[in-house]
């Protein structure tokens, strides 16, 4: 399934809060970026482009804890 037909069946709520979310991630900010694209996926959580928003801001838990454990 391409983008477009995957998001021309998206409700326009969805398809809002995803290009409100790309446009916050393409200036840079992914903290609002993020919080856009949870809420897509809350509006739609089977949809793989949200998805995929979504994995590509979330913080990274194991680089977290492996340098924690590093001690640095």
């Amino acid at each position: 399934m391409g983008f477009m037909s995957s998001v021309s069946s998206a409700s326009s709520d969805f398809i809002n809060a995803l290009q409100r979310g790309l446009d916050a991630y393409d200036a840079g900010n992914t903290t609002e970026a993020a919080r856009r694209f949870d809420e897509a996926v809350a509006i739609d959580p089977q949809n793989v482009w949200g998805l995929l928003w979504k994995g590509a801001t979330a913080s990274d838990p194991a680089a977290e804890g492996a340098h924690h454990r590093s001690g640095q």
